[in-house]
């Protein structure tokens, strides 16, 4: 499967989704699950939009089947290793633009609670 990490290190989690990838692959593919709002400028910024501070991870092959990836809001992403809990915020300005086209930013760092 090329859309699982490559290889353990530097591995980075998406602020937005948790999907899980190395820097390398960030870098060459964005995110897919989140460059249609994230790349609002025309460059994806993924030091902004991604970190290395995140826990625990799960394996979503079938999102739309799987009742882990519904549980925690996957089931519409592609497959993927995903993080359970990310880390760390967007910036104001990113946050902002991505209200500014219709996206409703949650953090997943586990203090949004529903």
């Amino acid at each position: 499967m090329e859309d699982l990490p490559s290889t353990k290190q530097k591995l980075r989690a998406c602020m937005v989704c948790g999907l899980v990838k190395n820097i390398s692959q960030f870098k060459r593919d964005d995110c897919e699950n989140c460059v249609q709002f994230l790349n609002l400028g025309g460059i994806w910024k993924y030091d902004d939009c991604t970190t290395a501070d995140f826990e625990g991870i799960a394996a979503i092959i079938n999102p739309r089947d799987s009742w882990v990836a519904r549980w925690n809001r996957w089931n519409k992403f592609q497959r993927g290793i995903y993080a359970l809990r990310v880390g760390g915020r967007l910036s104001d300005d990113i946050i902002a633009d991505m209200k500014d086209a219709g996206f409703n930013y949650r953090p997943r760092d586990g203090t949004d609670q529903d």
